[in-house]
């Protein structure tokens, strides 16, 4: 009889999902571990501000739908027409991974993946 319990526990867990692959919340602050691109999460609404030397500007802001690994994020083209560090992308892919976020940044023919991780 024990081991019917147990079976029915581990495939409630498998089913809904414990672990890395459980939906949680991606609301509040984050940042790179470097400073430079600063992030705030808010109702399936993301702003990135790119931070370099003394200057802060809007690097993204857009919405997205859904929860899981990988998150399309649709961009606020009115809020990035005018910012001088803003993305000319009309999408952006952010992908969830632990503790980080992380998404492609590209400047000048270079590419680089940014990860951000929650700041407190």
């Amino acid at each position: 009889m024990s081991r019917i319990i147990f079976v029915s526990v581990l495939a409630a867990a498998l089913l809904t999902g414990c672990g890395e692959s459980q939906a949680r919340s991606l609301n509040g602050n984050w940042k790179s571990s470097d400073g430079t691109f600063l992030a705030q999460v808010q109702n399936n609404r993301i702003t990135i501000n790119l931070h370099v030397e003394d200057t802060t500007g809007l690097y993204w802001r857009g919405t997205f739908t859904g929860k899981g690994r990988e998150i399309k994020s649709y961009a606020n083209r009115k809020a990035l027409e005018n910012a001088i560090f803003g993305s000319e992308d009309r999408t952006k892919v952010f992908v969830v991974k632990g503790h980080e976020i992380r998404f492609h940044f590209s400047i000048n023919g270079v590419d680089k993946v940014v990860s951000l991780r929650r700041s407190h």
